[in-house]
């Protein structure tokens, strides 16, 4: 039985890999149910890390077809439209799956070797004017 699961796990994590959705895989014939496949990720971890290095390598193969659509699309107005929206979606999910790697985001690193951007505390102290002594005023 548990051998069984880990050819499905396996073949899972492949189609993931050549950019399949798990909503796809699971509609196929011998397939878990989507609900199925998240309870196995929660309980064994060998196929959570799995299952995430398949989600990485899914993120590179929609960046190669991003590549691939922009290069085949015919200088149609139609096609180029269509074209935009496949290139769209897909350097969404690679974002998504691989944000250090597909983001669109500048990360900044803020931390310094020599100390000079560690965050200092600093402490802002109300005093009542009432309260103070006149000697100090």
């Amino acid at each position: 039985m548990h051998h069984n699961r880990e050819i499905i796990e396996e073949r899972i994590c492949n189609l993931l890999a050549q950019g399949h959705s798990l909503a796809a895989i699971c509609r196929r014939k011998g397939m878990p149910a989507p609900s199925t496949v998240y309870k196995w990720l929660a309980e064994k971890p060998e196929f959570s890390e799995q299952y995430a290095h398949a989600r990485g390598q899914q993120a590179d193969f929609y960046a190669d077809e991003i590549i691939e659509i922009a290069d085949n699309c015919p200088p149609i107005h139609e096609e180029i439209a269509k074209a935009k929206i496949k290139i769209d979606t897909r350097k969404w999910k690679a974002a998504r799956l691989a944000p250090k790697k597909y983001s669109e985001r500048a990360e900044l690193d803020l931390k310094s070797t020599d100390g000079s951007m560690t965050p200092i505390k600093i402490t802002r102290v109300i005093i009542d004017p009432k309260e103070v002594p006149q000697e100090a005023t």
